[in-house]
């Protein structure tokens, strides 16, 4: 009974050809072995490396993120400090930042609410507004120019130009390191003697 199964199935298997040939075609060749691994390894490699180009992407936008913030926080700080002050004061303090390098910015000067701020340019300093974030602040922290806190990849610098005699154009320049590629997001805002 089982002879008459077994060739059954060899006439089933290859009704037109010796059944020598399906004895021989019952595993995978050598070259189909060698292609299925290179298929394979086409794809593993290309999961590999949308996985680290998405981890790239991810951190470029936070770090983007965190540097707009940066350079809004420069605005409103400088601008609170204006409605402080005097517009001469204001304009006298603020003018070393004229320069082609600006000026750093830590806005714990304006947290702190001292009469005696100033803003000194960064006189081609590479570390000039290299900034520090700073954790046990109860707020959950911030970044400032303090170096006994946690250095961050960003720089931040604040140029002032006067523009008229009521009128002062302020530009925030927070750069970083994405890579070997230095990135930079800039703000500008225009602030005017209002008292006059």
């Amino acid at each position: 009974m089982n002879i008459i199964i077994k060739k059954f199935i060899n006439l089933v298997a290859c009704p037109a050809k010796p059944c020598v040939l399906a004895e021989r075609r019952r595993g995978f060749t050598l070259i189909e072995t060698l292609i299925a691994l290179f298929i394979l390894s086409i794809s593993v490699v290309s999961i590999i490396s949308m996985t680290a180009q998405s981890s790239q992407n991810a951190n470029f936008a936070k770090n983007k993120l965190t540097a707009s913030y940066l350079a809004a926080e420069v605005i409103e700080g400088i601008r609170n400090m204006k409605d402080g002050e005097t517009w001469v004061r204001f304009k006298n303090v603020t003018s070393s930042c004229g320069l082609e390098l600006g000026c750093p910015f830590d806005i714990s000067s304006v947290l702190n609410s001292s009469d005696t701020w100033q803003m000194n340019a960064c006189l081609g300093d590479d570390e000039c507004g290299t900034l520090f974030f700073n954790e046990t602040f109860s707020g959950g922290g911030f970044y400032t120019l303090n170096p006994t806190s946690n250095k961050t990849p960003f720089k931040r610098v604040v140029f002032v130009k006067s523009v008229s005699e009521n009128e002062i154009s302020v530009t925030s320049k927070v750069s970083w390191l994405q890579g070997s590629i230095e990135k930079s997001i800039s703000m500008n805002a225009s602030m005017f003697d209002w008292n006059n």
